[in-house]
């Protein structure tokens, strides 16, 4: 569902000549039998000059996609070549390189072919890493440039050939450099690249920690700045030793434009204990320097039990001198109950720490508490250092986002606007005073919504400033969601002057501006048109319960949990099939007193987090209807229709299953199905919070001995492998290319991963019973 980069680039030149054909990078692991050497010195054959017309530059520019391949791509390059490609974008942007194709005749250490790559731009190498064998890698630049080299010795086999793409990374948050705290270690140098301090001119040097979040912006503790002059107080980005002056090439210090703390802010509970600080000067993002991620994708969690690192300069103890270089501490989060004992003006806007022997000191204060996400591995800023072991938990740090940062909701405060399309809509969007340019520092959001089953087709006609002297986008910007996410945050951005086309990934879009109150303003007119969605289903924004693995988040995107409103728990699983419609069991609603007891949790993950996702909701079920021949003793015809209240809203994480209208005649033996599900792990054992997934064989009727199969049924069975309780009325999901389908619910079976199949719903044997219990409905026949 994602919008892909393709068509070939022009702007390519050599450094000496053109680019002698149209050319076509992404994040940083290895696969396969690549072998990576980290390159101290690069050979002085590496340094020689490159062969003629081998060396190359491109500049990267948004939305597309370059190609940098060996020569004779397609065959084996010659021997003794030497090529160059100097890639580049805009400052504070990055570049992703994806080498799908990789074959490098391997030899010890890469001495003889190697493929090198300089993350930080360098264009000596010198600090470029070799590769050779066969294989893909991805990886990223530390900064907004990148060079990549092959080298093939004269004394080479030959044979050999590599393909990558090279991509802009417009937004890029969290990125970590590895490999006042007591108990704490030191920090690598730059470790935390979004690490930064309050300094006071007048004396004291730093007295409080920030966390940089934007070009202009960093976050600290509202009581850090009280009783001194903003006239005196700067920003200190990218240090690490602290009494060697600069002591790294990334260290910088911003004097502060201004300083918006928290209106609610309480000196005597320190309650709402965040502020927001403006920088005069851009702090420019490298490889030493960059924002943390604001966590919108964890509100709603409490991380009771999570480990979070805090970082800071503060002191070692109680009284004692502050610490040089930054010292790290691992703290886990505990039960709030612990801190309402001991602080009596805790809140749930806080969380709390403890950790015997280790703790956050003086100085600390402002500071971050971070987590590191297992699965991105970048750093969301989770806390700020408040005061003893209290912490401001990201529910203020939201509330904090969500009224004074000027890239967020507040921004558009009198100026926030909601169109309802119709169908036929073709419209224009303009902004105030057009044609006329818009006050400077004025702001507004738009958001488009289109009736469920239709996109909205978006071409800007923009004329927006940017910095003077630099392509830059810093004073004006027009910002889209495709998705229609409310925050800017993750939306695409422009400036500059030009036309801008998108489309809706469903059926909102969101469109906005920001304008610096310095800048000279400018305008913009959008042509807004509704256009009938392609027929779609099945999709899953990856593209598996006993024996099971975790689901990666919203991998099943049709998958629903049914919530007991009373217990709180999900009892069953569904699949979604239609904006109204969800395909369950019937014995799992069978006994049901009233619709009002269900709710329908769609695109979540774990749902002890709440709505954990962005995608996350909650549908209220405004009927049920199950097969009118169904028989509970043997689980015949085990199917059943929900209906919600409302249109359910696709979004990548959410959407219909395909039904298998062009498979009715298959009987699907031997194929392998996924099943997901918030079930037990084993019989009688504790329901797991967080969607598991597995793998299932389908075995033919006839080899299935268990009472009650008949041809209105399918039978799965993997040693060691099963659906189990609560699983029941989740889905059997066939994958497909690019698309799932739902060949089964989940129905019933012995002990959970017992020598003996499950039984499950046949869908194929009900697709007139279901299009018959669902009028109105439309479904997509892939």
């Amino acid at each position: 569902m994602s919008e892909r980069c393709s068509g070939y680039i022009q702007n390519g030149r050599r450094n000496r000549g053109g680019l002698s054909r149209p050319e076509t990078a992404s994040s940083c692991h290895l696969m396969s039998m690549l072998m990576l050497l980290l390159v101290g010195a690069i050979p002085s054959s590496t340094q020689q000059q490159y062969s003629a017309g081998c060396d190359f530059y491109q500049d990267v520019a948004s939305g597309r996609s370059y190609a940098i391949y060996s020569p004779n791509y397609g065959g084996p390059y010659p021997v003794n070549i030497r090529c160059r490609w100097t890639l580049a974008t805009t400052p504070g942007s990055r570049i992703a390189l994806t080498c799908p194709d990789v074959a490098i005749p391997q030899s010890a250490s890469c001495y003889y072919d190697k493929l090198l790559i300089s993350t930080g731009g360098q264009a000596n190498l010198g600090d470029a890493r070799a590769y050779c064998g066969t294989g893909t890698l991805t990886t990223e630049s530390t900064g907004s440039s990148m060079v990549v080299a092959l080298d093939v010795p004269a004394s080479s086999a030959g044979g050999g050939r590599f393909y990558c793409t090279a991509t802009k990374l417009d937004c890029a948050c969290g990125m970590r450099r590895k490999k006042r705290i007591v108990g704490g270690t030191e920090t690598l140098v730059n470790e935390f690249p979004m690490l930064a301090a309050l300094v006071d001119s007048t004396g004291g040097g730093i007295f409080c920690g920030a966390t940089i979040i934007t070009n202009y912006h960093a976050l600290t503790a509202a009581h850090c700045p009280l009783g001194r002059s903003i006239t005196n107080l700067g920003l200190l980005v990218g240090d690490h030793d602290i009494t060697s002056g600069t002591d790294t090439s990334y260290a910088a210090l911003h004097r502060l434009a201004s300083i918006r703390s928290h209106e609610s802010y309480s000196t005597v509970t320190k309650q709402n204990d965040i502020a927001i600080v403006r920088t005069q000067t851009e702090i420019l993002f490298t490889a030493g320097v960059g924002p943390a991620c604001l966590p919108f994708k964890f509100f709603g969690a409490s991380f009771v039990g999570v480990e979070l690192e805090a970082v800071g300069w503060g002191s070692t103890d109680f009284g004692y001198p502050k610490s040089n270089v930054p010292m790290k501490v691992d703290l886990p989060v505990v039960d709030p109950g612990r801190c309402n004992g001991s602080y009596s003006y805790f809140s749930s806007s806080q969380l709390c720490t403890w950790n015997d022997g280790k703790d956050t000191c003086q100085s600390d204060s402002g500071g971050p508490l971070f987590y590191t996400d297992f699965y991105n591995g970048l750093v969301y800023l989770t806390g700020i250092v408040s005061y003893v072991f209290k912490m401001i938990s990201l529910r203020s740090l939201l509330v904090l986002v969500t009224t004074s940062l000027p890239l967020t909701f507040a921004l558009f405060e009198g100026c926030d606007q909601q169109y309802q399309l119709t169908s036929t809509a073709n419209v224009q969007l303009i902004s105030p005073f057009y044609p006329n340019r818009y006050p400077s520092g004025s702001s507004c959001r738009y958001t488009l919504i289109a009736p469920s089953g239709y996109t909205i087709d978006l071409t800007c006609s923009i004329k927006m400033d940017t910095t003077a002297g630099s392509s830059a986008c810093s004073s004006e910007l027009l910002y889209i969601s495709k998705e229609g996410f409310p925050s800017v945050v993750g939306s695409e951005f422009f400036c500059g002057s030009g036309t801008v086309a998108r489309r809706s990934l469903f059926n909102k879009i969101m469109i906005a501006y920001s304008s610096s109150s310095a800048s000279a303003a400018g305008s913009f007119s959008c042509q807004v048109q509704v256009k009938p969605q392609d027929c779609d289903c099945g999709w899953s924004v990856s593209q598996k319960i006993v024996g099971g693995s975790t689901a990666g988040v919203n991998e099943y995107t049709s998958l629903v949990g049914l919530l007991d409103k009373i217990t709180v728990n999900v009892f069953c699983s569904g699949v979604i099939i239609n904006y109204r419609y969800i395909l369950t069991a019937a014995h799992c609603v069978d006994n049901t007193p009233s619709p009002d007891r269900i709710q329908a949790l769609v695109g979540d993950h774990n749902y002890r987090n709440g709505l954990d996702t962005p995608y996350s909701r909650l549908y209220d079920i405004e009927s049920i209807v199950w097969h009118e021949n169904y028989v509970a003793s043997t689980r015949d015809n085990d199917i059943a229709v929900l209906k919600t209240t409302v249109d359910m809203e696709w979004t990548r994480g959410v959407g219909p299953v395909c039904l298998p209208f062009n498979y009715w005649y298959y009987d699907f033996n031997t194929l392998q199905v996924d099943v997901a599900g918030w079930g037990t792990t084993s019989f009688g054992g504790p329901q797991s919070t967080t969607l598991l997934k597995t793998t299932l064989d389908v075995i033919a009727n006839g080899n299935c001995p268990v009472q009650y199969v008949n041809s209105k049924k399918i039978c799965t069975f993997t040693p060691g492998k099963d659906t189990c309780q609560f699983d029941s009325g989740g889905p059997l999901y066939l994958r497909g290319v690019q698309r799932m389908y739902t060949i089964g619910i989940v129905s019933y079976g012995g002990a959970c991963a017992a020598a003996t199949p499950s039984v499950n719903t046949r869908i194929t044997a009900y697709l007139d019973w279901i299009q018959t219990k669902t009028p109105g409905a439309t479904y997509c026949v892939k």
